[in-house]
């Protein structure tokens, strides 16, 4: 009788766990097809501050000669003499906004190289020129410019030319790049693996910060640093952001299609960590791909990005410097180039500025005086519209 009993429960048991384990797995089962198929009308909402997967596409490779063409010399007013100068900002009309590095001054030439004024800081930030070393500066709508030097200070000037206003934050401390949108600031961190992209009110008041992608070669990114200004540039759309190691730009607040010049030699490790400032496994690793100089901004809706550490195709090629640029409103295609020319200055109101080297850097005049760097202007000519035959 109690063999019978023991066998009966047994029989219970094993029947009681089958059934469990069926009934397990079918709530798994049914919660796995749950979170696979529901919503799926819904978009996935993307991360603020870069493109979720952007697609990519190759642009075409197109001769110099074929988008620009050289419009004139501009020889700068040797009324003052720049000693040195990375690049400079281009106005809607076409004047010049020029940080000199040596002199640690800005100045504002018209579009035929005339000095219109020097952008001093004495009359709104009294004491501080001695121990002034501006970064970079640029046009605010309006025809005012502002300029900043990294360390926390941000100097307005109006059209004029006259010193209006001094902002200090920190905020504004280490920041690689900064540009006006509308009657807004936006500025770029130095590194942005720490910090977010901020933006601001014409009065300079925080509005907002944006999440930037995370770099993906960290000790490059904090080893090589793009030029002054050019990590950031502001269109009508949004303002746009580019790293040493970025194939295009990519918007502030949204997808953006990735547009890869067929030149560029995709970054395959990071550099590692040096131990000197000649430590030869940095520099080795640095020049095994491309690398970006900037990011341009050629007119409200049109950017330039240039390259260095370009693949070669023979018959192509015509120097290791390369130009990428794109229209936001897809009114061409976009388009790919190379110049045996150094890396440009500037950029603005449909042209591009490269400048002339001399021997000792400055041009030689015919009364044996020095002259001003010397800059070649070259008009965008855009390729033919997407909607054409």
């Amino acid at each position: 009788m109690l063999k019978s009993v023991t066998h009966e429960r047994d029989r219970r048991t094993t029947l009681v766990r089958k059934w469990g384990a069926h009934i397990l797995l079918v709530i798994v089962l049914g919660l796995f097809l749950y979170l696979r198929f529901a919503n799926t009308d819904k978009a996935p909402t993307p991360k603020i501050g870069y493109a979720q997967s952007p697609r990519t596409v190759e642009t075409e490779l197109v001769p110099f000669d074929k988008l620009f063409v050289l419009e004139d010399t501009v020889h700068l007013d040797r009324s003052v003499i720049i000693g040195g100068f990375e690049e400079m900002d281009v106005s809607n009309s076409g004047d010049l906004l020029i940080t000199d590095h040596v002199a640690r001054s800005v100045y504002r030439f018209s579009a035929t190289g005339e000095l219109l004024h020097e952008l001093t800081v004495a009359e709104c930030d009294p004491g501080a020129e001695g121990n002034h070393w501006p970064k970079s500066a640029r046009f605010l709508p309006g025809g005012g410019a502002l300029v900043w030097d990294g360390m926390g200070k941000i100097h307005l000037f109006n059209k004029a030319g006259q010193c209006i206003d001094l902002v200090r934050s920190e905020h504004f401390v280490n920041i690689s790049g900064i540009c006006a949108r509308q009657d807004s600031i936006f500025t770029m961190p130095l590194m942005p693996k720490f910090v977010k992209a901020k933006v601001f009110t014409s009065s300079f008041e925080l509005l907002e910060e944006i999440e930037l992608e995370t770099p993906k070669w960290p000790v490059l990114m904090g080893q090589v640093m793009l030029v002054p200004g050019r990590s950031l540039e502001c269109f009508d759309d949004d303002a746009w952001y580019t790293y040493i190691y970025h194939a295009d730009a990519k918007s502030l607040r949204f997808k953006s299609i990735q547009h890869q010049p067929p030149f560029l030699v995709k970054r395959r490790r990071d550099i590692p960590s040096p131990r000197g400032a000649m430590d030869l496994r940095s520099i080795g690793a640095l020049y095994d791909a491309s690398r970006s100089r900037g990011l341009f901004r050629l007119d409200s809706s049109t950017r330039v990005m240039v390259h260095t550490g370009l693949r070669y195709r023979k018959g192509v090629l015509e120097g290791d410097i390369g130009l990428t640029i794109v229209d936001h409103k897809d009114r061409f295609v976009s388009v790919s180039t190379t110049t045996s020319m150094k890396a440009p200055k500037g950029a603005g109101n449909g042209r591009i500025y490269f400048r002339i080297y001399f021997r000792d850097g400055h041009e030689s005049l015919p009364d044996g005086g020095v002259g001003n760097p010397m800059l070649l202007r070259y008009r965008f000519i855009p390729p033919q519209p997407i909607n054409d035959d």
